[in-house]
């Protein structure tokens, strides 16, 4: 196996022709450094060890074996009361609580005692909440909204084995599986 050494940063000679650039060939066993999509179409079949013919059957079967399947893992809500307590610690309510806190003990210190200082303080926590509440139905609206969206998306794909087009169900994180009792729903 031949050694590649950079001339200069971000510069490899390559094997096969020895220009600057140039990605070495699937059979050095070398795997090119350069995305995907920076390099030729011949270069990513080499990379991804495929042709335009796509993959045979066998070789598809034996890198879903050992690979798994070619899917995202699917996201886990955190719970309800988690995603409304974290409404509450954001920065602006932090503040705002904090005001209304010295707000009370003002009230609590002063002689005599000041009915305007307690509503100052009531009010403020009223909008503490009114914003947690408010963030809190917002982001459950997005969240259904991207599901629906995910649930339109076509649950088929196009490959390509031994030359010919094949149309095959696509597993989404989600979808198609029966749900796990005590398990919360993925999130979109």
């Amino acid at each position: 196996m031949k050694v590649l050494r950079p001339t200069r940063q971000g510069d490899e000679r390559g094997p096969a022709t020895g220009r600057p650039g140039t990605p070495a060939s699937p059979s050095s066993g070398r795997v090119s450094r350069q995305p995907l999509h920076a390099q030729a179409v011949t270069d990513v079949f080499g990379t991804l060890e495929s042709s335009p013919r796509g993959l045979s059957a066998a070789t598809a079967r034996t890198r879903l074996q050992a690979g798994g399947p070619n899917e995202l893992p699917a996201a886990r809500c955190p719970a309800v009361w988690r995603r409304l307590a974290g409404q509450f610690a954001d920065l602006f309510a932090v503040v705002l609580m904090v005001a209304s806190a010295i707000t009370f003990i003002a009230y609590a210190l002063q002689q005599p005692r000041d009915t305007g200082t307690l509503q100052l303080a009531v009010a403020i926590l009223c909008v503490v909440v009114l914003n947690a509440v408010i963030g809190f139905a917002q982001e459950y609206s997005a969240e259904r909204t991207a599901q629906t969206l995910q649930a339109m998306v076509p649950h088929q794909c196009r490959v390509v084995r031994d030359a010919v087009v094949l149309e095959l169900p696509v597993r989404c994180p989600g979808h198609g599986r029966g749900r796990r009792p005590g398990r919360r729903p993925p999130c979109p």
